[in-house]
């Protein structure tokens, strides 16, 4: 492992300083936002059903991590989540489904 840090330390130098500065741009890759990817930039707190995506079934949000969107995108899914909450257009909180227990039957 050292000897690889090494050799690329060398490689490194041997490039000119432009070169250098593009050799570590290119490997930072982009993940790419679905809603910028769809143009969808322009929702608001109406949208419910593209908001609720966003939402898990108790209604909380969801964080950036398991639905993939750039922080840009989730400030506003975020603020207009607060605005259709406060309009009444989407609950603030879903009780969560109760389990009711089966008795023990016995059969005859």
């Amino acid at each position: 492992m050292a000897a690889m840090l090494r050799n690329l330390r060398v490689c490194l130098r041997s490039l000119s300083p432009s070169a250098r500065f593009l050799s570590n741009k290119v490997k930072v890759q982009k993940n790419s936002c679905s809603i910028c990817e769809n143009k969808l930039e322009n929702f608001g707190y109406k949208d419910v059903l593209l908001l609720r995506q966003f939402l898990n079934p108790v209604g909380m949000l969801l964080p950036r991590r398991k639905t993939g969107i750039c922080p840009k995108m989730q400030k506003r899914v975020a603020k207009a989540i607060r605005r259709s909450r406060a309009t009444g257009l989407l609950p603030n909180f879903e009780e969560k489904p109760k389990v009711q227990k089966v008795e023990n039957i016995k059969v005859t």
